[in-house]
């Protein structure tokens, strides 16, 4: 861990409010000096305090990364910048899932921006930016981080942030819209703005959900955080937008105890929110039924030993953050909820990511298990859950079961196929081992939580990864096309497009698979969006298909080295991916 995000978390512990001072740059060099008596407590146990977001609390990168271009593998490069990026998240279009867009920390112009990229393939190729880059007023102040995204329909996404200044305690809480499948980002809308120039509260580590029901609040936006005050209580936060994101309610708070941190919220299918965070040593939740107006008594979801921070044989913080999912069985009375979290003892069997279920919505919760399987008492932490068009539950989380004791570690996958009753054998997503000490902050931050969406494509994961050893880390995804689903019709029973070769000189074969038999076009645009070339027929069977396409439009013209798009599109799809000529 770098030395001054030790000192700023020790002095937390003291006050929520003493923490603001260590955000300082004049201060850094005596946190230095001193944070150097301070490496001793690595092996201590987690905060019970909470402590602000690492981008507010570690500052700047301490080294400069410089990028190096290794071989290809699996893995897909989100972020493809020398600086360093950390804290992933990402969303799926749920109506077309080939559209993603991910979210990070990114250094990429020195300080923290809040990092963007979109995708139309799949997952397979990406175009990233900063939000503060596509529009200036997307960052007022001088870092933005915290990135929570949430998607709607029909290319609609939200990027929830923190946006700060480092000399000062000016800060706000901002929730951004695209209506383009994330290209663009033209409206903002404010939860909360503290622009004094003396002693403010701070907003931070908030998260976002919208409904996607199609029923009475279908549309609404809820955003929850914690709220670190001048003086008082730390306590969890909520407010909602009913108009699009365009503007939000006046915060009120939804903890009944103080002290707490890590919320994520989550839409039920009958419109109910539901929202767990870490109280200490206890994971709970809470619920409203009528789109945020009110809410219930907190609901205990167990009773946890939260992992040591900085973990034990490395310099980086950790959490035992709850990640929360939900999805109505047919036929269920109630929404089934499901948690997961990173705990030390794990009832005995050594640290491990657990999980547990509520078939009543929220009110009880079972027993934990595990979700991790290694056999050799590795950490696992960050863990983060999604629930597939078919109900199977799915969780990613960081291992460090290949290094124990040491900062390296892979990202592994989970599946239960039966409810949350048992765990599938861990699947090791990461092509490479990642070490910390790679990342750009001394070993001592890689985000907070990690990124995962499952649809009808498979479970796409997207984390931190510090493979590079020149001090960079970036955003790296992957999936497993192993757990791809139908999804009524409307989802891809395989992997988005394909194209062999890409590059390609002469020609490159398309390759693409439909969920049922229709009627599908297959073209392909250049940048400007001018269709140049279709294939037929128009209507398709049902499954895999393949297109050969030999560079030339449609009138048979041979066309020039270039970038285009192939586009597969058809009633509830449209798949994208970028083909790259070369004469």
């Amino acid at each position: 861990m770098t030395f001054s995000a030790i000192l700023c978390r020790s002095s937390l512990q003291e006050s929520p409010s003493a923490g603001r001072a260590a955000r300082r740059p004049v201060l850094w060099l005596s946190i230095l000096l001193l944070a150097l008596s301070a490496v001793s407590v690595a092996s201590a146990a987690e905060d019970v305090a909470p402590r602000r977001s690492g981008v507010v609390e570690v500052g700047p990168p301490t080294a400069v990364g410089t990028r190096t271009q290794g071989l290809r593998t699996g893995d897909v490069n989100v972020t493809e910048n020398a600086q360093q990026q950390n804290e992933t998240a990402i969303a799926a279009d749920p109506s077309h899932p080939g559209n993603l867009v991910a979210g990070c920390n990114d250094y990429r112009n020195g300080d923290s921006d809040v990092g963007v990229a979109y995708s139309f393939d799949g997952g397979e190729s990406w175009t990233a930016s900063t939000l503060a880059a596509l529009d200036p007023s997307l960052g007022k102040y001088d870092a933005q981080g915290d990135p929570a995204i949430a998607a709607y329909r029909d290319g609609v996404f939200y990027y929830a942030f923190i946006d700060f200044s480092r000399s000062d305690d000016r800060n706000r809480l901002a929730v951004a819209r695209s209506v383009d499948g994330g290209v663009t980002w033209p409206q903002l809308g404010v939860i909360i703005d503290h622009s004094g120039t003396g002693s403010e509260d701070f907003e931070d580590k908030e998260y976002i959900a919208v409904d996607n029901t199609g029923g009475p609040h279908d549309g609404n936006v809820y955003v929850t955080w914690t709220r670190f005050p001048v003086s008082g209580d730390v306590e969890i936060f909520f407010a909602r937008s009913t108009d699009g994101g365009a503007s939000f309610s006046t915060p009120v708070v939804i903890s009944d105890e103080p002290g707490v941190q890590g919320s994520v919220p989550v839409v039920g299918a009958g419109g109910e929110i539901f929202v767990a965070w870490k109280n200490g040593a206890l994971i709970v939740v809470d619920r409203s039924t009528d789109g945020g107006l009110t809410w219930g008594t907190d609901v205990v979801i167990a009773n946890i030993d939260p992992i040591p921070s900085p973990l034990p044989g490395a310099g980086f913080r950790v959490n035992s953050f709850p990640t929360l999912a939900t999805f109505q069985p047919p036929g269920a009375p109630q929404p089934h909820v499901y948690a997961a979290w990173a705990d030390e003892s794990a009832g005995g069997a050594g640290p491990d990511i657990l999980f547990s279920r509520s078939l009543d919505g929220a009110a009880t919760w079972s027993p934990a298990i595990r979700v991790s399987d290694d056999d050799n008492a590795a950490f696992q932490w960050f863990p983060w859950m999604a629930v597939d068009p078919a109900g199977n539950i799915d969780v990613v989380f960081f291992d460090r079961r290949q290094s124990p004791n040491s900062s390296r570690y892979h990202t592994y996958h989970a599946r239960s196929r039966d409810g949350g009753l048992s765990f599938e054998t861990n699947r090791r997503l990461s092509d490479e081992e990642s070490d910390a000490a790679n990342g750009g902050f001394g070993g001592g931050f890689i985000g907070d939580y990690n990124g995962l969406v499952s649809t009808s494509l498979g479970v796409r994961a997207y984390w931190t990864d510090t493979r590079d050893s020149n001090g960079n880390a970036e955003g790296y995804t992957d999936v497993d096309v192993s757990t791809a689903v139908a999804s009524g019709g409307d989802g891809w029973t395989a992997a988005a497009i394909q194209s062999s070769p890409n590059p390609f000189r002469s020609s490159t074969e398309i390759r693409f698979a439909l969920p049922r038999a229709g009627a599908a076009t297959v073209a392909i645009y250049d940048v400007s969006g001018r269709r140049l070339w279709e294939a037929s027929p128009s209507a398709w069977s049902q499954g895999e298909h393949a297109v050969l396409w030999d560079g030339r439009s449609a009138s048979g013209t041979l066309l020039p080295s270039g970038v285009y798009l192939c586009r597969v599109e058809g009633e509830g799809i449209r798949l994208e991916r970028k083909l790259t000529l070369t004469r």
